[in-house]
């Protein structure tokens, strides 16, 4: 189990959006769950914004996961290696699923390494791994 964070946002210092949840991988790893994570953040985009589907503005995804960026780029481009489980290939089907019409860069940036964004979507992702743990569930913050 891997707790997953993400962070909305803005060009123009608009509030951030941010979310936290759960993902439960039998073969991912920590790169499932950064995937997950970043599903979970493109979905809340294009939720938030759907004129990114018609083509309107422009869309950056900064993590810090360069394995999550490598299986991506692996499936997006059918160049699949024998070490790519089946978890991270069916979350990444489901990113470029979500993705489709909208305008996306991803981006690699160095964890842990005080950027501001990336600090509070780790912050995130241990909360709600920590509250998985002891039972708290992450729709309704109830135990």
């Amino acid at each position: 189990m891997n707790g997953c964070g993400y962070v909305l946002a803005y060009s123009n210092g608009a509030d951030p959006i941010l979310g936290a949840c759960t993902s439960v991988s039998t073969h991912g790893g920590i790169r499932a769950g950064e995937l997950a994570a970043i599903r979970r953040g493109l979905q809340c985009t294009v939720g938030h914004h759907p004129v990114l589907r018609e083509g309107v503005g422009d869309l950056k995804v900064l993590t810090d996961s360069r394995a999550a960026l490598e299986v991506l780029e692996r499936v997006s481009t059918g160049t699949l290696q024998p070490f790519d489980d089946t978890d991270s290939v069916a979350e990444c089907k489901r990113i470029l699923g979500s993705a489709r019409g909208v305008k996306i860069s991803y981006e690699w940036g160095r964890g842990h390494n005080g950027h501001p964004l990336n600090e509070l979507a780790d912050r995130l992702a241990v909360l709600a791994r920590r509250n998985r743990e002891i039972g708290v569930d992450e729709m309704t913050n109830a135990g």
